[in-house]
């Protein structure tokens, strides 16, 4: 047993170490930068940055920069793209290199590198000014500090305040009466959080002065733990709750004061809303009131869909479904047959995760679709005629323009800069204009003509996001300050003008050249998109107004500098320090949560209870342990230990237990087994085609077990030991839906393992195919699930493991005996050589969130379902046993709790109905949502 323990360790360490790329690590005076082959260049300045950023940050939150100098923070720069830009944990920062999807919206002028990495340093300075006695057990005190203030401090000590990080959603709340304390305690609306947190930070700080945010940090810094309650109170002199309304009031007379002489037009058509919410209108020149539209089509999508719609008196007829499956902007070449679209393309190399995209053309006339390039770190393109593809692809260094070639696939490179460029708009003339961030900040528009990018745009103001009416004059968006104005340009004079000035934040999305009118975009009450058609010469002629300037004492807040702003980092000398290479980069692990505390039994006396957890910042490796442990009864003693890594882009779970089987019932009564248990298992994570709504993982895993029974049974050994080799792999395909996979809008699942013991002293082999599928009914909130299984065994199963279905239908949770299934509602035990099981459900979703608790557990994602399980058990005999009934049940997706009626047929033919309760916990589909999970791209077009 021990022999084959050791092998297994052994194993996992040469197989981490065989696994591990070449990573190197460079040091400063503060902190240290660890990055892979290739980024020597931008590690280089990361470290400058750091090293410059990390002393003025510490100042700020009230502690010594010498700090750094004897605990450097830890820097690590990965190159697979993200949808996360950077995070950071304790001492240790994550930055993920240039991802493609962050151009359009999230930084003003700053750089981005540096905004990422001085907020995420920020947040590595807070965790130390927050730290206590307590944080010796691990980094789970942190989850007591409010997400709102740890991302407003880091954002006011290392960022302005600008449109895109806070005012546009800040202000959408304040004015619709939309913005509460919950919005800035919910991770519900992520954007508003970040906003309002940064927002009430500054206004402490313009209020109470950058010291008071010192005395927040500072407080009882000797103490064991750290109350941001009573810390907030006693530097405040209130409650956050009893301070909060003067914050609200403060920000209405802000808003009020600024929006009030502002007007608003009251001209173009608005169109009518298709589904949930939508993301582009493209009017189409062939016919009256034909358009591709994109759209959220239901508030449970985490998809959008893609169609040709004809308006007629506010009817929206489906002419055309261009895809649903897709992540970026619909794009449309001059012509309007050929529509280009970006899918997510998901996949691991050098043991992280990747995310490009897939880039594919759909011809309206073939009704058919074409790949064109695939796993790119592109979400802009444009068609030059019918011939080929131009694309932007950014780079962690730099972008690049691409061209390729829709016929032969060609692919050729135009034209390559070091600062990144965004959205893409062409002309008919065959130029294009371009989105692009110079290294001073300051985003303007470029003309890319024949292999050059020259600016047309160069002013202080923002510009970006630019719509070609013809060759000569491009209509796009100015932000002068943090309110966005419709401008134009003429490209053949050079004249620029701003056209629009609202109330409302207009954005020029796509222009009708048929009706000579632009689409325009805003916003209402809650940030759902409005679209309206404004004719050109209507929108031309609008009427400018200048947003006041003026600072009043409720404005002081926005422009509030923190006491050493890093805002404008100057130009810092080329770092070229001497890299090391790193041997084994998924060290060190960060440190959740250890603890040990006395326990208490009356059988077995005094014991201890501990658990530790640790897991790696870019997640390819995670350790936990538990224990239970009785010195006067050691055999009573329970432990586990799990270890997770991931090596040869492939996960390994290595997992060790000792202690009672928890299942452990023969004919109603309870059996005392000992378990041991030692088990490796190898998953290769594969995503066909890279489209991540399909998910493919195959297994093989290695387990010795030794079962030890502490009292005498007839027929029964005392000590069983085995090993068990288990070969399968598990399939699944899901649109992804909010709610999934408790209510999948489509899911088919299938998985197939074949279990084989060898030595030890039984001999057998079991074999399973479980399925499963999912379709919702008509609504959204009512969808059908079945499940199925078919097992058969060959050889005889240890004692206490059988085929069949098992006793315990109110726990609907993994088994750590035997093959079995549930039957609800039927609780007795019937084993056989052969189960085929299955199980229909109609699941009727009710709310997402009610008023109700029971007793601590809140009454969220309640739901009622009415079921069918049937299950026939082939041996000696068969047996066929059945049950119906209804469910009421609330919970997260994977983790459910309710209680129901069941009236159930038994083995020997009788009828029973039972009330009960019930726990089901699907960590199967727990961990395939984890791989597969889908989020709505922000930008579909613009905004």
């Amino acid at each position: 047993m021990y022999k084959t323990a050791l092998i297994f360790v052994v194993i996992a360490i040469f197989m981490r170490i065989a696994g591990a790329a070449d990573w190197y690590r460079i040091s400063g005076s503060f902190a240290i930068v660890e990055y892979p082959q290739g980024l020597k260049p931008l590690a280089d300045s990361l470290l400058k940055t750091a090293d410059y950023a990390l002393p003025k940050l510490a100042e700020m939150a009230g502690i010594s920069a010498e700090s750094f100098r004897k605990e450097k923070a830890e820097i690590v720069l990965s190159q697979s793209p993200d949808v996360s830009n950077g995070y950071a944990l304790n001492n240790r920062v994550v930055i993920y290199a240039l991802s493609s999807a962050y151009i359009p919206l999230w930084t003003g002028r700053q750089n981005w590198y540096q905004q990422v990495l001085t907020h995420e340093l920020a947040h590595t300075v807070t965790f130390r000014a927050l730290r206590r006695k307590v944080n010796f057990i691990g980094n789970l005190p942190w989850l007591f500090v409010p997400r709102w203030f740890m991302e407003g401090i880091a954002q006011y000590f290392s960022e302005e305040w600008n449109a895109y990080r806070g005012d546009l959603y800040l202000k959408n709340a304040v004015m619709y009466g939309r913005f509460t304390m919950q919005s800035i305690n919910s991770l519900q609306d992520g954007r508003l959080l970040y906003a309002g947190g940064h927002a009430l930070i500054r206004y402490l700080a313009s209020q109470y002065g950058d010291s008071s945010l010192i005395k927040l940090m500072r407080h009882d810094s000797t103490s064991f733990f750290y109350s941001f309650d009573s810390a907030f109170k006693k530097t405040y002199k209130q409650s956050l709750s009893e301070l909060f309304p003067s914050f609200i009031r403060h920000l209405i007379l802000h808003y009020g004061d600024k929006l009030a002489d502002i007007p608003v037009n009251r001209f173009g058509k608005k169109f009518p809303a298709f589904g949930y919410d939508t993301y582009q209108i493209i009017p189409l020149q062939e016919a009256d009131s034909t358009f591709c539209i994109s759209a959220l089509m239901n508030n449970n999508h985490l998809f959008s869909t893609a169609r040709v719609v004809k308006i007629n008196k506010k009817k929206i007829e489906s002419l055309q479904e261009i895809s649903s499956n897709y992540s970026t902007g619909i794009i449309t070449d001059k012509t309007q047959r050929l529509f280009a679209f970006g899918r997510t393309h998901f996949g691991i190399e050098d043991n992280l995760q990747t995310i490009g995209f897939d880039w594919f053309v759909y011809d309206r006339e073939t009704e058919t679709t074409k790949k064109i390039a695939s796993n790119r770190r592109a979400r802009f393109v444009a068609f030059r005629g019918q011939s080929a593809l131009i694309m932007i692809e950014v780079l962690p260094q730099g972008s690049q323009i691409l061209e390729f070639d829709l016929q032969s696939g060609e692919e050729r490179k135009l034209f390559e800069t070091a600062f990144p460029l965004g959205r893409i708009e062409a002309l008919s003339d065959g130029r294009f204009v371009i989105d692009g961030q110079g290294n001073d900040g300051n985003r303007d528009l470029f003309l890319f003509d024949g292999g050059s990018l020259q600016p047309l745009t160069h002013s202080e103001t923002d510009d970006r996001n630019a719509v070609a009416v013809n060759d000569s004059l491009i209509l796009f968006n100015r932000f002068t300050g943090n309110e966005p104005s419709v401008a134009v340009i003429n490209l053949h004079s050079g004249e620029e003008k701003t056209v629009l000035t609202d109330q409302f934040e207009y954005w020029v999305h796509s222009y009708d050249g048929r009706t000579n009118s632009v689409i325009l975009k805003h916003w209402k009450p809650g940030r759902k998109r409005i679209f309206s058609s404004v004719p050109l010469d209507s929108l031309l002629m609008a009427r400018k107004v200048e947003f006041a300037q003026k600072e009043t004492a409720y404005t002081r807040w926005t422009s509030k500098k923190p006491m050493q702003p890093l805002l404008d980092i100057p130009a810092l000398p080329a770092g070229n320090a001497e890299p090391e290479k790193v041997r084994f980069p998924h060290f060190p692990l960060q440190h959740g949560l250890s603890l040990a505390l006395p326990w208490y039994s009356d059988n077995y006396g005094w014991g201890v209870y501990g658990l530790t957890f640790w897991a790696e910042m870019l997640q390819r490796q995670a350790l936990m342990a538990m224990f239970v442990a009785f010195p006067s009864e050691p055999d009573r003693s329970l432990g586990s230990l799990a270890h997770m890594i991931r090596t040869f882009d492939m996960d390994i779970l290595n997992v060790y237990y000792h202690g009672p089987l928890i299942f452990s019932q023969r004919n109603g009564t309870r059996v005392d087994y000992l378990r041991d248990l030692a088990a490796v298992q190898f998953t290769k994570p594969v995503w066909p085609g890279g489209d991540k709504r399909c998910a493919f993982f195959p297994r093989i895993g290695v387990s010795w077990q030794q079962f030890k029974l502490k009292e005498v049974l007839p027929a029964v050994p005392r000590l069983t030991s085995f090993g068990t080799v288990r070969i399968g792999a598990a399939f699944e395909y899901h649109q992804p839906t909010k709610l999934y996979p408790f209510l999948p809008r489509k899911q088919f699942g299938l998985s197939f393992y074949w279990n084989k013991s060898f030595s030890g002293d039984t001999d057998f082999s079991v074999f399973e195919i479980n399925t499963s599928l999912s379709h919702n009914l008509l609504l959204e909130n009512l969808g059908l699930k079945l499940l199925g299984s078919w097992i058969k065994q060959q050889g005889q199963l240890p004692p206490l493991q059988f085929v069949g279905t098992d006793r315990f239908f109110e726990t609907n949770i993994p088994r750590d005996f035997g093959f079995t299934r549930t039957v609800r509602g039927v609780r007795e035990d019937n084993a056989g050589d052969e189960l085929l099981w299955g199980s229909a459900e109609v699941n009727f979703f009710l709310a997402k969130k009610t008023p109700f608790r029971l007793l601590f557990l809140p009454l969220s994602g309640m739901a009622v379902t009415g079921f069918i399980d049937y299950a026939r058990i082939s041996g000696i005999a068969k047996n066929e046993i059945y049950s119906y009934g209804y469910e009421l049940t609330f919970g997260d997706p994977g983790l459910r709790f309710g209680g129901g009626f069941a009236r159930g047929r038994q083995a020997d033919g009788s009828h029973h109905g039972r009330y009960y309760i019930r726990i089901t916990l699907t960590m199967a589909d727990l961990l395939r949502a984890q791989h597969i999970s889908e989020e709505i791209p922000a930008n579909r077009g613009w905004q």
